[in-house]
C-alpha cells in the first residue's frame, strides 16, 4: 500500500501549552487475526509499543489486518489510541479479528491507562467509523468508569463524549473490546473495515473526529480513517480502503457538502460538488492507504469517499467506498 499526498483544508488540534498526559496500551485477552487457515497472534496480558499491528493473508482468498497506534498527550497532541482493522474475503472464506464458527479468536480486549504527574481536566472523546460491506460486520464498546458506549459498522451511534474526567497519577482505564469478520460465500465476497480513536482531550483544546455517513456501493469496499497532528500547523488524515478492485486504480474524492447524485445510472452515487484530491493504486487484496496532510486552526467539516476500478477474473470491478464525515472544531 503507497500512501499519496494531498493538500486539504482540515482542522485537527488548536496549540496549547504542553499537558503530559501518558498513555499505556495492554492486550487483556489473547488478540490475533486470522484469513482463512493463515493467523497472527499475541498472548495476553503484553505491554504493547507503538505502532502495534497484526496481519494475515492469503493472497487473492482473503486478508485481515489490524493497527493500534497510541501516543502521549504533550503541546503537539492528546492522549489516546487509533485502532484500524479490516478483512476481506473471497470464495466462502473467512477472515477477521474474530471467528464466530472455529475457535481462533474471540473479541479483543485491551486497557489503555492513562496518567499525569500533575491532574489534567478534559473530556474522553470517542469517534468511530465502520463500513460492514457485503458479508461483513465490525463493532466496539469502550468502557469508562461505568459508562459503556457501543458502536456498530453502519450504526446511526458514531461518537460519544464522556465529560469531566481528571488525569492524575493514580490513573485512569479505559476498557476497549473489538470484534470483528468477513464471512464470503461462493458468489459474493465480505469485507469490513473500521476506525476508532480513543483519546483524552485536556479543557479547552481543539479536535477532530472521523465519523461514518453513507454506506457503500457495488463492489467498491470499505473506507476507514483517523487524524493525526504532525505539528503545530499541520496534521494527517489516514484514510484505509479495504475490499476494493484488486491490482486497480482508484481516486479520493472530496466535499464541502453531504449531497450526493447518481453516478451515470449505475444506482451507485457520488458527491453533487466534488473535489478529486488524488489518484491511487490498490493491491492484491483491493486495499489502499492514503494519507492527506490538512492544516490547522478553523472550525468546519467535510465529506470524503473512495472509488475504484479494477480488472479481476470475473471481469471489471468497480464501485464506490461508504463515505465519511470529518468534524473539526478549533477550541478555545
Amino acid at each position: 500500500m503507497n500512501p499519496v499526498s494531498s493538500l486539504v483544508p482540515l482542522v485537527l488540534i488548536a496549540s496549547l501549552a504542553a499537558q503530559d498526559v501518558e498513555a499505556s496500551l495492554t492486550n487483556t485477552s489473547r488478540v490475533g487475526v486470522f484469513a482463512l487457515i493463515t493467523t497472527q497472534s499475541i498472548a495476553a496480558n503484553q505491554t504493547l509499543t507503538s505502532p502495534f499491528s497484526l496481519g494475515a493473508s492469503v493472497p487473492g482468498v482473503a486478508s485481515a489486518s489490524l493497527e493500534a497506534v497510541f501516543r502521549n498527550g504533550t503541546q503537539l497532541d492528546d492522549a489516546g489510541v487509533n485502532f484500524t482493522w479490516s478483512a476481506q474475503s473471497a470464495f466462502l472464506a473467512s477472515a477477521g479479528t474474530t471467528a464466530t464458527q472455529l475457535p481462533l479468536f474471540g473479541d479483543h480486549a485491551y486497557a489503555l491507562r492513562l496518567s499525569a504527574a500533575q491532574p489534567v481536566q478534559g473530556d474522553l472523546r470517542i469517534s468511530f467509523n465502520g463500513n460492514a460491506g457485503l458479508n461483513g460486520s465490525a463493532t466496539a464498546s469502550i468502557t469508562v468508569g461505568s459508562a459503556t458506549h457501543d458502536f456498530a459498522a453502519g450504526g446511526s451511534n458514531n461518537s460519544a463524549t464522556v465529560p469531566g474526567l481528571t488525569v492524575d497519577g493514580a490513573g485512569l482505564t479505559v476498557t476497549i473490546r473489538l470484534r470483528g469478520e468477513a464471512r464470503s460465500t461462493l458468489t459474493d465476497p465480505g469485507s469490513f473495515s473500521a476506525g476508532l480513536e480513543v483519546a483524552f482531550v485536556p479543557a479547552g483544546r481543539a479536535g477532530c473526529r472521523v465519523l461514518s455517513h453513507e454506506s457503500s456501493c457495488g463492489q467498491g469496499g470499505s473506507l476507514s480513517g483517523r487524524a493525526q497532528r504532525t505539528g503545530q500547523l499541520g496534521a494527517d488524515l489516514t484514510l484505509t480502503m479495504g475490499g476494493g478492485a484488486a491490482n486497480g486504480f482508484g481516486a479520493t474524492i472530496l466535499s464541502p457538502l453531504p449531497d450526493t447524485l447518481d453516478l451515470l445510472g449505475t444506482g451507485c452515487k457520488t458527491f453533487v460538488t466534488p473535489v478529486p484530491v488524488g489518484l491511487f493504486q490498490t493491491d492484491a487484496n483491493g486495499g489502499a492507504t492514503t494519507v492527506l496532510p490538512v492544516p490547522l486552526g478553523l472550525d468546519y467539516s467535510f465529506y470524503v469517499h473512495q472509488l475504484s476500478a479494477g480488472l479481476e477474473l470475473t471481469g471489471l470491478r468497480w464501485g464506490t467506498t461508504n463515505s465519511l464525515k470529518v468534524e473539526c472544531t478549533a477550541g478555545s
